[in-house]
């Protein structure tokens, strides 16, 4: 377990960020801990399954993943408010300048943005 972001996933869930108010993106593997973790009652933007969402999401899913020109506009169209990610990957840079967002929590290799 020490590769997923259980104490994250536990700090947004205290914070009050996972519930229905809210939309998370967040890395395939990060996908596969929640359905691994909730079961059916997991609510994930993508898991490693890629083949098995739309076509669209797959793509947006890519866009985020390698931080294209285009990633924070699939943000703003998906209505996403939260994104957990891996603080090492370009996404985690763009949001940490964008001034639309702000850094609220850091665990281990793991933050949380969240949308200003």
């Amino acid at each position: 377990m020490r590769s997923y972001p259980v104490a994250s996933v536990r700090w947004l869930e205290r914070e009050g960020l996972r519930g229905a108010g809210h939309r998370l993106a967040h890395q395939d593997v990060v996908g596969g801990y929640l359905i691994l973790r909730d079961g059916r009652n997991a609510r994930v933007f993508i898991d490693d399954r890629v083949d098995m969402y739309p076509v669209e999401v797959t793509k947006d899913y890519v866009a985020l993943l390698h931080a294209e020109p285009r990633a924070l506009a699939v943000l703003d169209r998906r209505g996403i408010d939260v994104v957990l990610w891996q603080r090492s990957l370009p996404l985690a840079t763009i949001l940490r300048t964008s001034p639309a967002w702000r850094q609220v929590h850091r665990q281990g290799d793991w933050v949380v943005f969240r949308r200003v």
